[in-house]
């Protein structure tokens, strides 16, 4: 179970919380691996991890591209986590980065 795209993920998975650049690439490899296989939670938390990572680099597009297909795949699983992680991502910033104060 422990593979080299498992190992891909988590890395990736810890860059993106970093902030660094190389986990859009570790991250790229692990879905084009595990997209596949149809396990729609472990896809679902790779393109979260990738909006968050494309967000970060401000490639917006490509982060709500990855956070949009994500919501949709939390959505079927069930997966309350990631539709948290991704709900997160998706909601509305302002200029300075915070959150709208409502």
């Amino acid at each position: 179970m422990l593979d080299q795209t498992h190992l891909l993920r988590w890395r990736g998975h810890c860059l993106a919380r970093l902030g660094r650049t190389e986990a859009i690439e570790d991250l790229t490899q692990a879905l084009e691996e595990i997209a596949p296989l149809g396990l729609g939670r472990a896809e679902a938390g790779l393109r979260t991890d990738l909006a968050l990572a494309y967000s970060v680099h401000g490639d917006l597009r490509q982060a709500g591209v990855h956070a949009e297909r994500a919501a949709e795949l939390s959505q079927r699983s069930g997966s309350v986590r990631q539709r948290s992680r991704v709900a997160h991502l998706l909601r509305p910033r302002t200029p300075s980065g915070s959150e709208p104060v409502e």
